[in-house]
C-alpha cells in the first residue's frame, strides 16, 4: 500500500511516478476518497502536483465508472489509523459517492480546475502557466464524458485556433 500512502498524504506527483512505473490502475488516486478528492482543492493538489500533460491525459484516459478498491486494490481495515485521516469519514465517504457517474464528476472537475489555473496564469505552486497550457487533458475531459461531449470540445479547438489566428 506505498502508493495508497502517498495518495492518503496527497503526495500525488511521487505517487503517479510510481504507479505509472507499476502499472498499478489510475483509478485509485479518486477511488480512495471520492469525495475527499473531488471537493475542496484535492484535484488541484493533483493536477499541480502531476504536472504533466501526458500524465494527466493518461490519468483521464484511465478512468472508469466504478471503484476499484472493491475488487482490485483493496484498501486494508488498518489503513489510514496511524494518519490524521478519519477512517470512519473516508468510509463513508465512499458510501455517500454515486461511482456509476464518476468519470463525468472527475472530467468536469478537472476541466474546470485546469481552466481556472489557465485563467490565473498559474498552479497552486505558483508555475506559470499560458492560456492553452490544459488544451489537450481538458480536451480530453470532454472526449471521456459519457456521453461525450464533442461539440464543447470542437468549440473549444475553433476558439482557440480563431484567438491564435489573430
Amino acid at each position: 500500500p506505498f502508493s495508497m500512502q502517498l495518495i492518503e498524504h496527497e503526495k500525488y506527483g511521487q505517487a503517479m511516478e510510481i504507479m505509472r512505473r507499476q502499472k498499478i490502475d489510475l483509478n485509485l488516486f479518486c477511488d480512495m476518497d471520492p469525495i475527499h478528492f473531488l471537493e475542496g482543492d484535492g484535484v488541484a493538489k493533483f493536477v499541480t502536483a502531476v504536472g504533466t500533460i501526458d500524465y494527466l491525459n493518461l490519468f483521464i484516459s484511465c478512468l472508469f465508472d466504478g471503484d476499484i478498491t472493491k475488487w482490485k486494490y483493496r484498501v486494508p481495515s488498518w489503513f489510514g489509523e496511524s494518519t490524521a485521516v478519519d477512517v470512519k469519514e473516508r468510509t463513508q465517504h465512499k458510501k455517500d459517492f454515486d461511482f456509476t457517474t464518476k468519470v463525468n464528476q472527475v472530467c468536469g472537475k478537472m476541466r474546470e480546475v485546469m481552466m481556472q489555473f489557465e485563467s490565473d496564469g498559474k498552479t497552486l505552486s505558483g508555475k506559470e502557466v499560458s492560456d492553452d497550457h490544459f488544451l489537450l487533458p481538458v480536451l480530453s475531459t470532454f472526449a471521456k464524458q459519457n456521453p461525450p461531449k464533442l461539440e464543447e470540445a470542437l468549440s473549444m479547438i475553433r476558439e482557440n485556433a480563431m484567438a491564435k489566428s489573430s
